[in-house]
């Protein structure tokens, strides 16, 4: 299983906060302690590449999807790269960041539930749940054209090892790589942009 030495520590208390209308857990980044530090710092080539090698051949880097290191203040997004809206969009979007392409979206739901699936610790969450029970839950990510959810997020984080930003409702919300109460760092992340509650787009420029 690709990455599957990471465990999924973060989503041991992601359903622990309330969860609004769109599936986003209420936490931002205006939540975390005030010595948090808040950058758009995006992922590089370096960083892409080195996640296509571990990938074993699986993922192919194809270009750098923001050209330049950028570190600057994380204000309002500027410049967005557009993404189908067709169900795969998170998993379109991560694709992006990894490769530079979209085109290992359908590789990369199956990786992520696989990843979710082969973790004891995801499915104790689940347990006790009256809705929906966690087998419930991937049965359904599964199948193509199922909208992720704050568990894919935070397991995508955790599964990168690397934090995952989601514009939403006029705020910049974190999913960090180390759960619901890690903090922002100056950290490389990923950028996304959540709109119409169940839409993403990449986020590769700020005000």
């Amino acid at each position: 299983m690709f990455f599957k030495t990471i465990t999924l520590c973060a989503l041991l208390v992601a359903f622990a906060h309330v969860v609004d209308n769109f599936g986003l857990i209420k936490s931002c980044i205006s939540c975390t302690p005030q010595n948090s530090r808040r950058f758009f710092k995006p992922v590089t080539e370096d960083w892409q590449r080195n996640i296509c090698a571990r990938s074993n051949n699986m993922f192919q880097f194809i270009q750098a999807t923001v050209p330049r290191r950028v570190s600057k203040p994380l204000t309002r997004p500027t410049v967005t790269i557009d993404v189908v809206g067709d169900g795969n969009c998170f998993f379109s979007a991560l694709a992006k960041w990894l490769t530079g392409s979209f085109q290992c979206s359908g590789s990369l739901r199956d990786i992520l539930v696989d990843f979710i699936r082969g973790s004891q610790i995801a499915r104790t969450l689940f347990d006790g749940n009256p809705t929906v029970t966690l087998d419930q839950h991937l049965h359904n990510m599964a199948i193509n054209g199922t909208f992720a959810t704050e568990v894919e997020l935070y397991a995508a984080a955790e599964m990168l090892g690397t934090s995952i930003y989601v514009y939403s409702r006029n705020e910049w919300q974190l999913f960090s790589k180390d759960g619901v109460q890690g903090i922002a760092t100056d950290e490389p992340s990923l950028y996304l942009k959540h709109t119409n509650g169940n839409h993403f787009d990449i986020v590769v420029d700020v005000y």
